[in-house]
């Protein structure tokens, strides 16, 4: 048998990375104006204001207060006074979206439109209400009218820079996100932002500073404190990311997300109990979360526990049966035991049909097969995984240790040999650099 090879195993990876989120995540709907989008501040008027203007900061103190009916009513009137008061529109859109009326919303932002064509805070609400409809094309459209009409306005490029974020267009998002902060330097959610899209690019140290801004200018806040404490985490750093996940937990004790990067900070700690003991506390407040039960199932894995990892690894079946990482990871620990086969190749299959692109899974599989004696089988699934990886040295490399290990040493060697071709350093090319020469 020759040498195995693996990469970096998905069973022993921390998986502490967090989700790239933009500040404002398109989950709210405020009018385009600057009076009302800044919830809580209530509205200057000078002496000289006119009724209708009157009547709009009425309507904006109220929607800062939460009272949509004293805020439709102020509103009305408004137009009522200027029956092309633009910003009182957008109000009555805002007010709609917040009672769940989308058509509503919709109509109010064309009546807008209509009042003032190329308005810029008409067509940046107009962006929002596209966006959360799922017409993300049209919205980016809209943003970069608002844009071009006002470059001023920051609404339209947060949301814009947003989206491109969540596409992955980071330097175009962290372009955005610097302007927001040229227009206005204590926007701590324009700081956030751009702490995510740098961090996504690998410009840590410079995330960290964002972060670090975000949570001055927003002292009560947690978001930036546990990405600063996931940052750290990162780089392996655990006694400053313990200090920032501490400033959340102080802030917000039952934040189930804070107390998974604890325990992870914890693992880093080389304190395995107390990590369970706070994946445990964590299970316990979100009983319906995989997060905490799978961490607390790969640490015990880890450990050489593999009754307590396999129970653990059931328990987040039970919650989500598409879970695939625990799938992959039942099935290994049934292949190092030689036993259940036929269930650990069931959940394997599925674990890659979940995540096809995942080598890691794909190994897993042809372990199994490989173990009830089917080794044609295990090359048949890396030849698969090749041809949806045509370029991935570690699916070559992998495929050619398969053939080697069939038998077939001429076609392996090609294949290792392509590996080494596109790459010298992908998880196990060490291993696959010595079997290639203890074939040829």
């Amino acid at each position: 048998m020759t040498q195995r090879f693996h990469p970096a195993s998905v069973l022993m990876r921390h998986m502490a990375a967090s989700a790239l989120v933009g500040s404002a995540a398109l989950l709210a709907l405020p009018v385009g104006s600057a009076p009302v989008t800044r919830t809580g501040e209530v509205a200057r008027l000078s002496s000289t204001a006119t009724p209708a203007e009157r009547a709009y900061a009425h309507g904006v103190d109220a929607m800062a207060k939460g009272d949509l009916a004293a805020a439709e009513r102020a509103f009305r009137e408004t137009l009522n006074l200027d029956a092309k008061h633009v910003d009182a529109m957008l109000g009555l859109a805002e007010v709609a979206f917040a009672q769940r009326k989308t058509s509503v919303a919709a109509a109010q932002v064309d009546a807008a439109l209509k009042a003032a064509p190329g308005n810029a805070r008409a067509l940046a609400t107009q962006g929002r209400l596209l966006a959360v409809s799922g017409k993300t094309a049209e919205a980016e459209a809209a943003w970069r009218q608002a844009i071009e009409a006002d470059p001023k306005l920051i609404r339209p490029k947060m949301d814009l820079a947003d989206l491109l974020a969540t596409r992955r267009s980071l330097a175009d998002a962290t372009a955005l996100y610097r302007q927001v902060i040229e227009l206005d330097a204590k926007h701590a959610g324009a700081h956030y932002a751009l702490g995510q899209t740098l961090q996504a690019q690998d410009q840590l140290d410079s995330a960290a500073n964002a972060y670090r801004k975000a949570a001055e200018l927003a002292p009560s806040g947690v978001l930036a404190p546990l990405a600063l404490a996931r940052l750290e985490l990162g780089r392996q750093r655990a006694a400053p990311a313990m200090a920032e996940i501490d400033k959340v937990l102080r802030r917000q004790p039952k934040m189930v997300e804070a107390l998974v990067t604890k325990g992870d900070i914890q693992e880093l700690q080389n304190k395995p109990d107390a990590a369970l003991q706070t994946y445990a506390e964590a299970a316990q407040l979100a009983p319906k979360a995989t997060p905490p039960l799978l961490r607390a199932a790969m640490l015990e894995h880890r450990r050489g526990q593999l009754d307590k990892a396999e129970a653990a690894y059931l328990k987040v079946l039970a919650v989500d049966s598409q879970q695939a990482l625990a799938l992959n990871n039942l099935a290994a620990i049934a292949v190092g035991r030689g036993k259940d086969l036929p269930k650990a190749e069931e959940r394997a299959r599925a674990a890659v049909k979940l995540a096809p692109q995942a080598m890691d899974f794909v190994d897993t599989l042809a372990s199994v097969q490989r173990a009830q004696g089917r080794p044609q089988d295990a090359v048949q699934t890396w030849r698969q995984a090749q041809a949806q990886a045509p370029r991935n040295p570690l699916a070559m490399a992998q495929l050619g240790r398969a053939l080697a290990d069939s038998g077939a040493k001429e076609e392996a060697r090609k294949w290792l040999r392509n590996a080494m071709d596109i790459s010298t350093d992908f998880p196990g090319a060490p291993e696959a650099r010595r079997l290639l020469e203890s074939l040829s």
